[in-house]
């Protein structure tokens, strides 16, 4: 999976999809376990995260997504999130609501910035 050439997009992401489609457990988790590791290192983009995040969701794997949304947010205070972080924080958000778990300080962001742009709208007509 290493050319060597530059990508914005680790291409495990794209082969992890790919494997669930296909319902291929026996390629799916050992591919997670090598991208766990690349996580635990910090070596891999945000974009990777919502990519392999959103995989799981759509696979039906969803304590998985949930956990690969809320890794590049573990650092982050929820009163300060940064808009290219927000596709994460609304993953997160998604999964969070189909699990049916309580709402936490992330998830009031969310919830609170749907409810902003729903006034705005509002505002507008």
């Amino acid at each position: 999976m290493h050319d060597g050439g530059p990508s914005e997009l680790d291409p495990r992401g794209g082969l992890l999809k790919a494997e669930l489609d296909l319902g291929n457990e026996e390629e799916t988790d050992p591919l997670l376990e090598e991208l766990k590791i690349d996580a635990r290192r910090d070596a891999l983009s945000l974009t990777d995260y919502e990519w392999i995040a959103e995989s799981l969701e759509l696979g039906g794997r969803l304590k998985e997504a949930l956990r690969w949304f809320t890794i590049p947010l573990r650092e982050v205070d929820p009163l300060d999130v940064d808009p290219a972080e927000t596709v994460c924080l609304n993953g997160r958000y998604r999964v969070r609501r189909t699990l049916g778990m309580p709402m936490d300080a992330y998830d009031d962001v969310v919830a609170d910035s749907v409810r902003e742009g729903v006034r705005a709208q509002l505002e507008d007509r």
